[in-house]
């Protein structure tokens, strides 16, 4: 089974697109980030899974049904967190209410919300 990385570089290839291009359709910079992409350096998460599908013209599922099936999982399961954890950074009066329906101690959740941001880069 092809990893995710290894399928976009053979979809770029299949479309006669160089790297540069390839950046330039997904709104990166320049082609470092592709070549770091294709060789298995960096790990994409779902959103970015999907804007690859979306420029190449395939179904994400292409793209992340090749990885395995834990590791799809794994990729919905940090997009879900991420957006738990902004949902919860935009919506303080929801902490206590997670808090208490999931026992964690308040200050547990704070933390916790902290190294999910701190990872996804969130403010």
């Amino acid at each position: 089974m092809l990893k995710a990385y290894e399928r976009i570089r053979e979809l770029r290839k299949e479309r006669g697109w160089s790297q540069a291009e390839l950046a330039e359709k997904v709104g990166y910079a320049d082609k470092s980030m592709i070549s770091r992409i294709e060789n298995g350096k960096i790990d994409l998460k779902l959103p970015q899974l999907e804007e690859f599908a979306k420029v190449f013209g395939v179904p994400s599922s292409e793209l992340v049904g090749d990885v395995g099936e834990e590791d799809a999982t794994t990729y919905f399961l940090d997009d879900f967190a991420r957006e738990l954890a902004q949902f919860i950074h935009d919506n303080p009066e929801y902490r206590t209410a997670f808090s208490a329906a999931r026992k964690v101690p308040p200050e547990d959740l704070e933390a916790i919300i902290a190294i999910i941001n701190k990872n996804k880069g969130v403010q």
